[in-house]
């Protein structure tokens, strides 16, 4: 009979078992350490879920003052009317019926893109008149009783269709799926632009895209003088010409914003601006009347990657393109690389009262906002201004010489129009900031 030594001593000899056992368990303990870190990379490779914030919401319109979204691509909308898929007027003489059918259009445009109206971000609502704004927000809180209440721009303008009182563009979460190009090639960082058969409209606009994560680019109005017509397509040629200057081309365009004075001739603009994209589908375009000796002024937003190699180190760069004198109020872009976005809605003074008091009551308004959200002056992106008469277009400049780094103001659009959506009002204003490094 064996003694426990040597039983013990068989096992250390005999035919390599203990070493074979000391092996398995090395590899086991290596594939689990394996394991732990592939699951690490894959989790850290893995994009984060977009985050929205609805701040500030007021009770009974389903809106919110502020929208905060994190690490998301965004769906831009075209300007949407209270059209059925004929092009026929739903609702005549019913703003409520023509609400709700523009939030129905909205809806099948953001679905192209998987999105919906419970990720909007933003919606600039376009009225015929200043008592509608109160008739919209009883619309807007019946659909808006969740979470989602987005900041709303409200804009005084007629509209290019007849009989119609309302009309909206929109701000969204996107959700394409994954499969598409590489992620880091140049496809992948353009706009992917759609349109449905379900809409009216023209057929080579897009009625949505969609701005990638990761950058984008405000540029600021550029008027121009002359016949409407020509004039639209000059002013467009000359951002297109900038964007390339930035490294950037058509193809980059994510909305197009036309400040137009004659309205009859909306769809003339159009179509002449459409034809810049040839083949291609154009981006979606919204249009708004405004008063000036010039009869057109577009602005655009635009998809602005990082480029290889690109050190980001400053959330956003003010430019300003070489040879053009720089303005203190207002830069001619500004590029974005932060990956959070504060969309502001309407400001309007909480008073009445002469011009440059409203402005100095909404700058107030504006400066507390911004600090709640860890932003500040220095960081605004993109301001659009709207004045209903000379006085507060004047405290406005003012103001923004005043409070503004001249190395570092948003870039910008200021529209003289003829009246507000608020009543006894003469200036407004429209914000978009980044937070702070």
């Amino acid at each position: 009979m064996r003694t426990l030594w040597q039983q013990q001593l068989g096992s250390w000899q005999g035919p390599g078992r203990w070493v074979r056992g000391v092996w398995r368990a090395a590899v086991l303990v290596n594939l689990a350490l394996w394991a732990v870190e592939l699951g690490q990379l894959l989790w850290a490779e893995e994009p984060q879920k977009p985050k929205l914030s609805y701040v500030g919401s007021a009770e009974g319109t389903g809106t919110s003052q502020v929208v905060v979204v994190e690490g998301a691509a965004l769906a831009h909308t075209a300007q949407i009317f209270p059209l059925d898929a004929q092009g026929q007027l739903v609702g005549v003489d019913s703003l409520e019926v023509q609400t709700r059918q523009v939030l129905a259009n909205l809806q099948k445009a953001l679905a192209l893109v998987g999105s919906s109206l419970d990720e909007l971000v933003r919606l600039e609502i376009h009225v015929t008149a200043p008592q509608s704004t109160e008739k919209v927000q009883k619309v807007l809180a019946e659909q808006f009783t969740g979470q989602t209440k987005p900041a709303v721009n409200w804009v005084l303008t007629p509209l290019p269709v007849e009989g119609a009182l309302v009309a909206a563009d929109a701000v969204a979460v996107a959700n394409l799926p994954k499969a598409g190009p590489e992620a880091g090639t140049p496809a992948a960082a353009q706009p992917v632009r759609r349109r449905s058969a379900d809409l009216p409209g023209l057929a080579t606009a897009a009625h949505v895209a969609v701005l990638p994560a990761g950058g984008v680019a405000y540029l600021s109005g550029q008027p121009e003088k002359g016949e409407p017509v020509p004039a639209a397509k000059k002013s467009l040629e000359t951002l297109l010409a900038m964007l390339d200057q930035m490294g950037l081309g058509p193809e980059h365009v994510v909305q197009v914003k036309i400040f137009l004075g004659p309205m009859d001739q909306a769809e003339a603009v159009q179509k002449e601006l459409v034809a810049l994209w040839g083949k291609d589908l154009a981006p979606p375009m919204s249009i708004v009347q405004w008063k000036s000796s010039a009869p057109v002024e577009i602005e655009l937003v635009a998809a602005d990657p990082p480029q290889p190699g690109e050190a980001v180190e400053k959330p956003v760069h003010y430019y300003n393109p070489p040879g053009v004198e720089a303005s203190p109020r207002f830069s001619r872009a500004a590029r974005v690389r932060s990956n959070k976005i504060i969309y502001i809605g309407t400001l309007a003074s909480p008073e009445p009262g002469k011009g440059d008091k409203q402005v100095e009551a909404i700058f107030a308004q504006l400066e507390k906002i911004l600090q709640e959200q860890g932003s500040d002056l220095r960081h605004l992106v993109k301001a659009t201004y709207y004045c209903a008469d000379a006085t507060s277009s004047k405290a406005l400049d003012a103001i923004r010489s005043k409070l503004f780094d001249p190395k570092r103001p948003p870039a910008a659009s200021k529209a003289m129009v003829a009246g507000l959506p608020i009543a006894h009002r003469t200036v407004v204003l429209d914000m978009i900031a980044v937070p702070k490094p």
